[in-house]
């Protein structure tokens, strides 16, 4: 069970057995977001069709059409969708399990800062609801770089790793791994490990992608 849905199991008290759950989780959920995604005219999520772009793990030049499906687990399809009440874009998620969502930065819930996510009195899981949740976009591309954006600004530097790769910014030898969900993951040396030279070598768009969980 996915965090988001342990969430929904918790605030709307859902009970019974796993597929009552699951129909259960799919209602609230849908409630509790008020989005009407899963009733739009939006590119579904087909196990036949070929794959939307996937985003590489690095700097590498590997192709990322190339980039294979993960096996077995649960498939999360992340992409813009458009929202049938208003026409608006948002970054989605999708799987078998929960209806179409928002999430990252156009999600309904964030992090609760006071625990750092960790969970505790004040909130559900490390969640609690968006006192300003984003209105939608006009088009795919502003969701896109609204996502990117977001990667952006919760990005860490304190990884450090072995072996060492190229700084993205000097091509010394660097430490610093940073990942972020949908842009890429690179390394910085640690005089350059910062959130202006991330800005300056991440995408300009969040890419598509396919995730196992």
């Amino acid at each position: 069970m996915t965090a988001y849905v342990r969430l929904i199991v918790s605030l709307h008290g859902v009970d019974g057995t796993p597929d009552e759950i699951a129909r259960s989780v799919k209602r609230a959920v849908s409630h509790e977001l008020g989005v009407g995604f899963a009733e739009c005219a939006h590119r579904e999520h087909d196990p036949s069709a070929a794959h939307p772009e996937v985003v590489s793990l690095s700097r590498s030049g590997v192709d990322p059409g190339k980039a294979h499906r993960p096996r077995g687990g649960v498939m999360n399809y992340y992409q813009t969708r458009q929202r049938a009440t208003d026409g608006k874009w948002h970054w989605t998620v999708a799987n078998d399990h929960i209806a179409t969502q928002p999430t990252g930065g156009c999600g309904v819930f964030e992090v609760h800062a006071a625990c750092g996510g960790l969970g505790c009195a004040g909130c559900s899981f490390g969640a609690v609801r968006k006192a300003e949740p984003c209105p939608g976009h006009a088009t795919p591309e502003l969701a896109r770089r609204h996502q990117r954006d977001y990667e952006l600004s919760r990005a860490r530097f304190d990884r450090r790793v072995e072996p060492w790769g190229h700084c993205e910014v000097c091509t010394k030898r660097g430490p610093v791994l940073v990942e972020t969900d949908g842009c890429g993951m690179f390394f910085f040396c640690e005089e350059h490990a910062t959130r202006e030279h991330l800005d300056a070598v991440m995408p300009e768009l969040c890419a598509e992608q396919i995730i196992s969980s």
